[in-house]
């Protein structure tokens, strides 16, 4: 391999591990911290003179459009990822609704272990005083101990013991059907000409383009300074 060829070779790989850092940040930190492209740019131009030594104006051009074909990937990249982002924050919420109720039944279990009024009368009472004040056992009525008692204990009781499985729990709460559907919007909606537009529109402001054109720039010109 000559040369130009070693050349073009840096600069796909220094346009390789620019976009891979720029994304890798991206993933930490959740910004798109938009002026890495100059990174992106420098690493290409980078590569082409580690490799090619002999820089060209036909090098520099070819590095130029790696680098712009990386910067837009990786920023409609980002732009997916953002979009799910919020998907999967549902997504991870239905899966966690179990087992944050488990939690709770576990709780409500060790202030409430035999269900005995006593037990009930301070529980509600501690559930339904403020964080500054004193819980008042006095205000528990009869009849909320009896309510209590049949129908949220026995339930609370189930769930801390495993009676109550996870596969149980989705079914009576229809968590699956929710998840299908949230799943069935997200990929109709993804599979449309809008949602293309408005990632492409969005890598395209014009702070992006300036940071783009200005890695393009800086790759350019260091592959033909080579």
């Amino acid at each position: 391999m000559g040369r130009f060829g070693l050349g073009v070779l840096g600069a796909f790989l220094g346009t390789l591990v620019g976009v891979a850092v720029y994304y890798g940040v991206f993933t930490l930190t959740g910004k798109k911290i938009k002026l890495l492209a100059l990174g992106v740019g420098y690493l290409a131009g980078l590569g082409t003179q580690l490799l090619g030594k002999e820089g060209s104006k036909e090098l520099g051009a070819l590095t130029g459009v790696f680098v712009l074909a990386g910067l837009f990937g990786v920023q409609y990249a980002m732009g997916v990822d953002q979009f799910n982002r919020p998907i999967k924050a549902v997504t991870q919420g239905l899966a966690e609704m179990y087992d944050n109720r488990v939690a709770l039944a576990k709780e409500v279990m060790k202030e409430v272990p035999n269900g005995t009024d006593d037990e009930i009368r301070a529980y509600l009472a501690k559930a339904e005083a403020d964080e500054d004040e004193k819980p008042d056992p006095s205000q528990v009525t009869k009849e909320d101990i009896q309510s209590f008692r049949d129908s949220d204990w026995p339930e609370h009781r189930d769930f801390a013991s495993g009676k109550i499985s996870r596969e149980q729990f989705t079914k009576d709460t229809r968590l699956d059907e929710i998840q299908n559907r949230i799943d069935e919007t997200a990929k109709e909606f993804q599979s449309s000409p809008g949602y293309k537009m408005l990632l492409i529109a969005k890598s395209l402001t014009w702070f992006n383009l300036v940071c783009m054109a200005s890695g393009v720039g800086l790759a350019y010109r260091m592959s033909t300074n080579a």
